[in-house]
């Protein structure tokens, strides 16, 4: 298989109607719980639960899935953002002397470019600072609340 998006994310209206979201970024077959979600309302974003808060299937494909809310009307209005987050567990093991497991070998490279994929688009949302910039001290401060 291939992977031919560089989507890994996608954004959705929350209504407390609606249940089922459809997504069409690519994701392994063999790992539903790779698919997370957040609700967000106003500047409050809460990370919702495999199976407490919602259940996931993947198209026998890979390629898109459907996200249904345990409970509609727990969620508030909002945005639900559905997002894959690849394991990064290499869980393959090639034996010398064997036939060559190019469909194991596929999904393995595939994975790989989705968690490259992810880690971009990750990356993409940070601060950077400039390439010649060195030995500088980039930590923030603890957060304190109303400042």
């Amino acid at each position: 298989m291939t992977v031919e998006t560089t989507t890994t994310k996608q954004q959705f209206t929350l209504n407390q109607v609606a249940s089922q979201f459809d997504f069409t970024f690519r994701a392994l077959t063999t790992a539903a719980t790779d698919i997370k979600a957040r609700a967000t309302t106003g500047s409050t974003e809460t990370l919702l639960t495999y199976t407490t808060d919602y259940t996931v299937t993947i198209s026998t494909d890979g390629i898109g899935g459907n996200l249904w809310l345990v409970d509609k009307t727990a969620v508030s209005k909002g945005t639900l953002t559905v997002y894959r987050d690849t394991t990064d567990k290499q869980e393959s093991d090639y034996d010398d002397y064997n036939q060559f497991p190019a469909q194991t070998l596929e999904t393995d490279l595939d994975k790989r470019t989705m968690k490259s994929q992810e880690l971009e688009e990750a990356n993409d949302r940070a601060l950077v600072l400039p390439i010649s910039v060195t030995g500088v001290d980039a930590e923030l401060p603890v957060p304190v609340a109303s400042q």
